[in-house]
């Protein structure tokens, strides 16, 4: 729950934002209301300033090579798992596996958020075999880092880690 509310925190914050300031634009200094006039003031300052010193849209590299020897030219597999699953957005783990013939080599791993994920940013930190399990499998630690945003700055990091066991066949 405490998502769904971050996110529609997020969606509202900037709507109120271009409300003021379309309302501002046109009304000009009227348009505040005495009673409020210090925190609309002061919100839209803090909402321009945002704006200005917005940086880049840039999304780091979600992939972790585990193995960057290894030739490519093999049939591949990939295995995919919902690491969390929550009622407004989900975590993704994918891995990628290089088959030659009964084995399985593992190449890549990537992780990725979808849903409703307004004010959030997931990067993938580290992806470690902790387990294995022959041929049909490895247990893998997961650690990403959900960054909990408002207006492009982090207000909250969250450290998370997640233990998946894969089934190859």
């Amino acid at each position: 729950m405490i998502y769904l509310l971050w996110s529609l925190i997020n969606v509202f914050l900037p709507l109120y934002f271009f409300y003021l300031l379309f309302s501002f634009l046109a009304k000009g200094k009227r348009f505040f209301n005495p009673k409020y006039k210090t925190f609309q003031i002061l919100f839209l300052v803090i909402g321009v300033t945002q704006i200005i010193v917005a940086s880049s849209t840039d999304k780091a590299n979600q992939n972790i090579y585990l193995k960057d020897d290894h030739a490519n030219f093999n049939s591949s597999k990939m295995v995919h798992h919902m690491v969390e699953d929550n009622w407004t957005m989900n975590i993704h783990f994918l891995l990628e596996y290089s088959v030659q013939g009964n084995k399985y080599i593992p190449l890549k791993s990537s992780s990725f958020l979808s849903g409703f994920v307004s004010g959030y940013d997931w990067e993938l930190l580290s992806v470690d075999g902790v387990g294995i399990e022959g041929d049909s499998g490895t247990v893998w630690c997961v650690n990403g880092n959900l960054q909990w945003k408002l207006f492009g700055t982090t207000i909250y990091s969250q450290n998370k880690i997640f233990q998946v066991k894969t089934e190859l066949d």
